[in-house]
């Protein structure tokens, strides 16, 4: 289908931005990275005992296929698939990064797996080819990011078209525009088309991809535009999902808290109940904190990072500021996320519970201070509502679908 060279290029195309780029070669049983990467030394152990990648063309690489011969098949079971990705990870070196661009194998299987157990991805791209046969795979693999609540950026259509150099005339030799339906009837955006370029191949082979062979060529040219696209989807993607708060893959999630931040029924209590009494001890050293305001505290024993409490309105009327109110607490919620460093956030239905805020009114004046917050992000890549009852989640998903 061309996943690899896609990632290639793409981690090729987000350097040449100015970015700071990894790519990581989790196609275990057959990695090819270093072969259209050009590199043909092995990476380095450093004093810490980390692996350091090979850095080519300004991006930092890691691949299987250093440490073992071109002709050595990989005859791993699951487990040893699963500790290699792990490795890659959290042994290798690979220093401050604005991107991390991760060429996995075709499938379901355990790569992708650990993948998503073991990091928060800020999305997945899915690479397909014309053909029924191979859009049937990209369908599974976007079922199966959507049920890890890992978001999908969109669908890339590789191979989509050949035109010929001398007559210019163009033949969809595998059919054409099979990705674009797809993307369609599964409701996610449509990234581009590469067409089918012989230089594509020769410059793969020849360890120097396409981007940086030919920067502007007609193959590179949808990959400069959709890269842009894609730069602005992921800073603060705005998401609803139906969902327990507290068992987000989030680095923050917050509290509907009250002012005096003590962790009582409803989101509070469950956020008691799974993190533990030290989120509790951390806000009591904290004492308080005014409506329209938030404060962090550590996470406990959930699976975020931290905690931030934040303090929206009792709803008594409408006419005593609580539009103000909970548009402030949520939007001070969202930039201490930021301010934390967090790439990730869930949020509930402030005060829409025993606060008695209107659910519509509430979802109408969160997702506008959201969309305000996403437009200036500087950390924060994914925002989720989590709602838990049918009325929430049906005006939350009205709202953000209105433009």
């Amino acid at each position: 289908m061309g996943k690899s060279t896609v990632a290639a290029n793409l981690a090729l195309a987000l350097s040449r931005l100015g970015q700071r780029v990894g790519l990581m070669d989790s196609d275990i049983y057959g990695p090819s990275q270093q072969m259209m990467m050009g590199i043909d030394e092995k990476p380095f152990i450093n004093e810490a005992n980390h692996i350091v990648p090979v850095e080519r063309f300004g991006v930092r690489v890691m691949s299987l296929g250093f440490l073992m011969d071109a002709d050595q098949p990989v005859i791993w079971r699951g487990p040893m698939v699963m500790k290699a990705v792990e490795q890659f990870l959290g042994d290798v070196e690979w220093g401050k990064l604005d991107f991390l661009v991760v060429d996995l194998p075709p499938g379901t299987g355990d790569a992708q797996l650990t993948l998503t157990q073991k990091i928060h991805l800020s999305g997945a791209v899915i690479v397909t080819t014309p053909q029924d046969v191979a859009l049937i795979d990209a369908r599974k693999g976007l079922a199966m990011f959507q049920k890890v609540n890992v978001p999908v950026l969109g669908i890339v259509e590789n191979m989509s078209y050949y035109i010929c150099p001398k007559c210019g005339h163009r033949d969809e030799i595998f059919k054409h525009g099979g990705g674009e339906r797809t993307a369609k009837q599964l409701h996610v955006p449509f990234l581009g088309a590469i067409p089918i370029d012989p230089k594509v191949a020769l410059g793969g082979d020849a360890g120097v991809p396409i981007v940086a062979a030919e920067p502007k060529s007609p193959v590179t040219e949808p990959r400069r535009c959709k890269r842009v696209s894609a730069h602005k989807v992921l800073p603060a993607r705005i998401e609803i999902a139906r969902l327990d708060i507290t068992l987000a893959r989030v680095d923050v999630i917050v509290n509907a808290a009250n002012e005096g931040l003590q962790l009582g029924a409803g989101v509070a209590g469950a956020i008691r109940r799974r993190g533990g009494q030290s989120i509790q001890i951390e806000c009591d050293r904290i004492g308080h904190c005014a409506v329209g305001g938030a404060v962090a505290t550590g996470a406990g024993n959930l699976p975020a990072r931290w905690v931030i409490h934040a303090v929206g309105p009792v709803w008594r009327g409408g006419d005593k500021g609580e539009d103000v109110d909970l548009a402030s607490a949520v939007l001070a919620a969202l930039r201490l996320a930021d301010e934390l460093g967090a790439k990730s956030i869930a949020l509930p239905a402030i005060s829409t519970g025993i606060f008695g805020f209107p659910a519509a009114r509430a979802a109408e004046i969160s997702i506008r201070a959201a969309r305000s917050f996403a437009a200036t992000s500087r950390s924060v890549e994914r925002i989720v509502f989590c709602l838990f009852d049918d009325e929430s989640l049906e005006v939350f998903r009205k709202e953000l679908q209105k433009k």
